[in-house]
């Protein structure tokens, strides 16, 4: 399931990377450049050092705390798409947006690879599908542009997140069916593929 999810990400970047380049043009209403910015914000920057960040904590609707890291989930977001701003592609009407405002606190005295923790999260509905979508995270900055925004997300999918750091950003998209509303969060304890640590997190919209 990992595999078909990040080979279709893949896909999909390679796509608005297309019509980005295609002199400008416009799809849907929508510019080459503006698209561009829109992958831009979708894509996991391969950030290696970053600096301490000046956003706030503050209320969390869900949290999860291993021996590493805390992981709070701020607010569950559903929006809709603004009229010809972002639409190369289609959202299946059956289906919604969501994004979800997050923050990270990084426990140790030492980096943490928390790129590979996000790689290895599932999120899931009613069914076992993974509904994790990154490039609503796109869609949603777009039409809702938030200061900071990728600033603090490059420094959450850092490989080297700094010690004793924290961050919060518009994190993860999903896109579920319009009749789902409660979900689950599977973040693994560790950055390592053979670790059995993983913890749960629920939520509702």
């Amino acid at each position: 399931m990992k595999t078909k999810l990040f080979s279709g990400f893949i896909f999909m970047l390679g796509a608005l990377h297309f019509v980005a380049c295609n002199n400008d043009s416009k799809v849907n209403g929508q510019t080459g450049t503006q698209i561009a910015a829109a992958e831009k914000t979708s894509m996991p920057a391969p950030v290696q050092t970053v600096a301490q960040s000046n956003v706030d904590d503050g209320p969390a609707i869900a949290t999860m705390e291993t021996n590493d890291f805390v992981l709070k989930i701020h607010r569950a977001i559903s929006f809709e798409l603004k009229p010809k701003s972002y639409q190369p592609i289609k959202v299946d009407p059956s289906t919604k947006l969501v994004v979800l405002d997050v923050s990270v606190h990084n426990k140790l005295s030492t980096p943490i690879n928390f790129s590979r923790i996000l790689g290895m999260t599932v999120i899931k509905g009613d069914g076992d599908k993974n509904l994790m979508a990154p490039w609503v995270v796109g869609a949603y900055e777009v039409d809702y542009a938030e200061a900071n925004h990728q600033k603090e997300y490059d420094a959450l999918w850092s490989s080297q997140f700094e010690p004793n750091g924290f961050h919060r950003a518009v994190l993860i998209g999903l896109n579920p069916k319009k009749d789902e509303n409660n979900f689950t969060m599977i973040v693994p304890g560790k950055p390592d593929f053979n670790s059995p640590e993983k913890k749960e997190i629920k939520f509702n919209l």
